[in-house]
């Protein structure tokens, strides 16, 4: 789908939460940060909220494994 249309929201989301599953935060990131801006371009505001609070999890879990590392 991303293929034929970079663009697609939802794709992008899945693509994200695949990539967070495999352990590639850095790129579930970007996906997600890119899909949360589609969302609110296309007035997709409760897509938008969720994707955001997703990533702010993420976010999260990320400093608290630093600060026990």
């Amino acid at each position: 789908m991303l293929a034929l249309n970079p663009s697609h929201a939802d794709a992008l989301f899945d693509r994200g939460m695949a990539y967070y599953q495999l352990d590639g935060e850095q790129q579930a990131l970007a996906d997600l940060q890119q899909s949360a801006e589609l969302f609110l371009n296309q007035n997709r505001t409760v897509s938008h909220a969720q994707v955001m609070n997703i990533i702010r999890q993420m976010q999260q879990s990320q400093i608290a494994l630093r600060e026990v590392v």
